[in-house]
């Protein structure tokens, strides 16, 4: 259950950070938004991450990365 609420938290985060960042950062550019968006996901979710450290499955995690990766470059 932990890996669900952390993933429904990163995609809140995530939604909202992309509304507050299209909205302050009007005459910005995106990859300031998009650092932003990044900023506050992580920030988020290491402190989730700090409190209670789950047993990582490395391969898993290399695949969320690439996922993370290609994601960002593709879409």
């Amino acid at each position: 259950m932990y890996a669900e609420l952390v993933a429904l938290v990163a995609s809140i985060t995530t939604a909202l950070s992309s509304v507050m960042a299209t909205r302050g950062m009007r005459d910005s550019n995106p990859d300031t938004a998009n650092l932003v968006l990044t900023g506050i996901q992580t920030v988020v979710l290491s402190v989730l991450l700090v409190f209670d450290l789950p047993r990582l499955n490395y391969g898993a995690l290399f695949w969320y990365a690439l996922a993370g990766v290609c994601g960002s470059f593709f879409c």
